[in-house]
């Protein structure tokens, strides 16, 4: 196998954050719970410690849910690599005769009260196949710009541009 032109490594420091703080929520209500159920209360207040589990029991199944549904971002999130005749990314491989089209799309967020005040400004960079398949890559993990400016030039020098 040839060496990339470029490689586009993912930014994985958002999905960690959000998995060790899952993981960490989801041993304080562990623990919160089995102390409530172990907890010996009177007669006039079983009502509430047991609504007192069942909120736990459900912020468990959410954390657990929000650990599982990071856990599989992470394993989603891999490297692009940009080699002289094909594209490689978490989508699989694509080859530069199958791509139909690649660009930088700028989105922008504008303020309730004065829409002419613009919040934020993301940038997501599209590949569209010419099958009608489309990739996107958001710049909260990649380098976008200089992927789309990477890819651009080889995809255009092949269609003749």
């Amino acid at each position: 196998m040839d060496t990339p032109l470029y490689i586009f490594e993912a930014d994985h420091s958002k999905e960690s954050l959000q998995l060790i703080l899952a993981l960490v929520a989801t041993l304080i209500m562990t623990v919160a719970f089995f102390w409530l159920k172990a907890r010996a209360v009177e007669e006039e207040r079983l009502n509430l410690k047991r609504t007192g589990q069942m909120l736990l029991g459900f912020a468990l199944i959410i954390s657990i849910g929000s650990i599982f549904g990071t856990s599989l971002r992470l394993n989603q999130l891999k490297d692009v690599e940009v080699y002289a005749d094909r594209v490689v990314s978490s989508y699989g491989e694509v080859p530069y005769e199958e791509l139909k089209v690649v660009y930088l799309h700028t989105g922008h967020q504008s303020s309730i009260i004065s829409p002419t005040i613009q919040l934020d400004t993301t940038h997501l960079a599209y590949f569209e196949e010419k099958k009608g398949r489309s990739y996107v890559f958001s710049e909260e993990h990649y380098d976008v710009e200089q992927l789309v400016y990477s890819v651009r030039p080889i995809l255009d020098s092949l269609q003749g541009k």
